[in-house]
């Protein structure tokens, strides 16, 4: 399905830089890009895929003026990441140069391309599904190392296999299920147990599919800001375990107790993932005013930060706070502990403490600079463990996807729950789920949703 216009856009960042690459694709790309370089019998001999050096000078029969010079790779359909006529032009980076050479091949027959269009392309050209154009987007506007896995795991087609999974065990049902319906009447149509191994195979597509919803629940945790929260009593050194995992002073630190009022955060990119570590207010029984709002804010995180860094003193005595956060932690898991100031006491009763809980801990004391590598890599083991189980990741990676899933489920939902000798409407439902596994690939997606997918993309991929 190729389009009649050629396009032309700047496939890297705008503003200046070493190189540039621009790229133009489209039925009459080799006439446009040859009309505009000066050993124009040269770029029709030079074979496909192969670089050569260029001089471009627009369209002045070759000995116009030398805007640059510049290399150029042709690429012949289908043969392309278009699937059309392709050159990608590579440039010197100055915002001059690649204004002027984007005028002058607008010049000689091309047209601007619009945001996606490249990549859209691809996709009515049979290069790649909707999934697969998705992820390039993703792996373009990934920040951390979650976000990147998962996209290569769907560019790569690592969602391929369970999808056609569901769709062989979809329509293995509805084979199925038809039978029922034309022989059902026939005496020996069913055999013993027929519909209970019918019943058993939806709910086992159902919790497939539940799963990966799931799965992408826990990933947008990881693919986004990471909250880390220290905290415990006052003056047991949240503070400066937080400035010990940063690296620099942060928060402020001082020996009277109470000296943290509000929260005091720092989002960095942390380990291959954005992390937003917070010093809370030291947790204590306080009257009215702004101290106390400090401490219910405190509380706050305990409730709701991904992860609780319980930080106990050595030297001091088991607190009623510290029995508490890991009491509302319990069952929400992620939570460790700190043993800090081990250089002024063991602390044998907060040792035993976090044994006897089941909480993972360090033992550090944080004032000294040698201390930071094992602490960082205790945190940072944490965290690793806390998403250890993503790493095959899932094949919803967009709100897109997200959404066909969830109705996907339903209709497996209405398929379980369907009254006994109601075929015809399971066998609705199950054709239901195969339009839709078809609309998650593309197969049958509105143009509006193609808009809406493309738009998100940058001009030039």
């Amino acid at each position: 399905m190729q389009t009649a216009s050629t396009i032309a856009a700047l496939a890297t960042p705008h503003g200046a830089g070493a190189l540039a690459v621009i790229r133009i694709s489209g039925p009459d790309a080799f006439s446009v890009v040859e009309s505009c370089l000066d050993k124009r019998e040269r770029f029709w001999a030079v074979p496909s895929r192969r670089i050569a050096l260029y001089s471009f000078v627009g369209t002045a029969r070759g000995n116009g003026p030398v805007i640059d010079r510049v290399t150029a790779v042709k690429y012949s359909a289908p043969r392309s990441y278009t699937g059309e006529n392709m050159v990608e032009i590579i440039c010197h980076g100055g915002t001059a140069v690649i204004e002027r050479i984007l005028e002058l091949l607008m010049d000689a027959g091309a047209v601007y391309a619009k945001r996606g269009e490249f990549t859209r392309r691809a996709f009515l050209n049979g290069k790649i599904d909707l999934v697969g154009a998705e992820a390039v987007h993703q792996m373009v506007s990934s920040r951390t190392a979650a976000q990147h896995r998962n996209a290569v795991i769907s560019h790569t087609g690592g969602y391929r296999p369970l999808l056609e999974k569901w769709r062989q065990d979809v329509e293995q049902l509805l084979v199925e299920i038809e039978y029922a319906i034309e022989f059902g009447e026939e005496e020996d149509a069913r055999a013993a147990g027929h519909d209970e191994r019918i019943s058993e195979r939806i709910s086992a597509l159902h919790r497939e599919v539940s799963a990966e919803l799931e799965k992408r629940e826990l990933m947008r945790r990881y693919e986004g800001s990471v909250e880390i929260a220290f905290v415990g009593p006052p003056n047991a050194g949240k503070s400066t375990l937080m400035n010990l995992v940063l690296g620099y002073e942060r928060s402020i630190v001082f020996p009277e107790a109470g000296t943290t009022r509000d929260a005091v955060s720092e989002t960095m990119s942390w380990r291959g993932m954005d992390v937003r570590f917070v010093d809370c207010a030291g947790l204590r029984a306080v009257g009215e005013g702004i101290e106390r709002m400090g401490v219910e804010r405190s509380w706050e995180f305990v409730e709701a930060s991904d992860v609780v860094v319980l930080v106990t003193a050595a030297d001091d005595k088991l607190r009623s706070e510290e029995r508490e956060v890991v009491g509302k932690r319990a069952k929400r898991g992620l939570l460790v502990g700190v043993v800090n100031k081990v250089d002024l006491e063991r602390g044998e009763e907060k040792r035993e403490f976090f044994e006897r809980n089941g909480v993972p801990f360090v033992c550090t004391a944080a004032i000294q600079r040698d201390q930071r590598r094992p602490v960082v890599d205790f945190l940072s083991a944490t965290l690793e463990g806390a998403r250890a189980h993503l790493e095959e990741g899932s094949i919803l990676c967009t709100k897109r996807q997200e959404i066909i899933a969830k109705k996907i489920s339903e209709e497996l939902f209405c398929m379980e729950t369907a009254e006994k000798n109601s075929e015809e409407i399971m066998a609705v439902h199950a054709r239901n789920v195969l339009e839709l596994l078809d609309e998650f690939v593309g197969k049958c997606t509105p143009e509006e949703t193609l808009n809406t997918v493309f738009e998100q993309f940058c001009i030039g991929k």
